[in-house]
């Protein structure tokens, strides 16, 4: 049983630290748009806002060594679990559901939010599109025959 225990442990390890990390996260990009803001309204509110928003997604995938888009799926889980699902994120933590449970989560309110943002009262799922109906090859109006050549008479040489 002692080895059960273990393994139990070490998922709870596992869950906390990635809630620790996509805090993290969150916390870097949070102040890389703020000090982006900041520059932004040095200059009057003129211009295109600061770049280091833009690479918060190369400094993330630098740290965690992963790929730029594992890198900017981290960054929206972290961005939706700390902002908009933070009862997820509390779940998260305390190894109450995994990292997986947590992205379907995400997933599928993401799916049942308005404009505004906010949970829908009722959730609505996108409608799939319209299936067409099988295409078929046209019927040829004979069918195919094949005839085999004579064969080449004595003497002669085939060509």
């Amino acid at each position: 049983m002692e080895l059960i225990d273990r393994i139990g442990a070490w998922e709870k390890l596992r869950a906390w630290a990635e809630a620790g990390q996509l805090a993290e996260i969150a916390d870097i990009a949070l102040r890389r748009r703020h000090t982006d803001e900041l520059e932004r309204a040095d200059r009057g509110g003129h211009g295109a806002p600061g770049q280091l928003m833009e690479f918060v997604v190369d400094e993330i995938a630098l740290a965690a060594r992963t790929s730029r888009v594992a890198a900017a799926h981290r960054l929206d889980l972290a961005h939706d679990l700390t902002g908009t699902l933070p009862a997820v994120f509390t779940a998260l933590q305390t190894h109450s559901i995994d990292l997986i449970r947590s992205r379907i989560s995400t997933e599928g309110t993401a799916a049942s939010t308005n404009t505004s943002g906010s949970p829908s009262p009722t959730r609505r799922w996108p409608k799939p599109p319209p299936r067409r109906p099988a295409r078929r090859a046209p019927r040829s109006p004979e069918p195919c025959t094949f005839s085999i050549p004579p064969e080449p008479r004595k003497g002669t040489r085939p060509t």
